[in-house]
């Protein structure tokens, strides 16, 4: 059978009219490692989910990410995820946060 060959992190396609002038941009879910590993340390949200705050590069921030494996899964409150995950540069543990009304 041999064997497969990664083909990197997972990336989804979106249209962002608003933030890339009407251009299809290439998403990812992955964290970068450092920023996994911290994740990791953090207490658990919910078995095997972590709920943390993100900053971005361009210094957005994020609240209510969820995050499980070193992916972004969800953002609570949204439709879909707002931002590139590789994108993070720094995170805040939100697991004792109270939940966001409608949640």
């Amino acid at each position: 059978m041999g064997f497969v060959k990664s083909l990197g992190p997972r990336r989804r396609h979106e249209f962002r009219p608003q933030a890339t002038g009407g251009m299809l941009v290439v998403v990812g879910d992955e964290l970068p490692s450092a920023i996994a590993a911290e994740v990791s340390r953090l207490p658990e949200f919910r078995m095997g989910v972590h709920r943390i705050g993100v900053r971005l590069i361009c210094g957005i921030r994020v609240s209510d990410v969820l995050v499980s494996a070193g992916r972004v899964t969800r953002v609570l409150g949204r439709d879909r995820v707002p931002f590139d995950a590789a994108e993070v540069i720094e995170i805040e543990d939100q697991s004792e946060r109270p939940l966001p009304s409608g949640v």
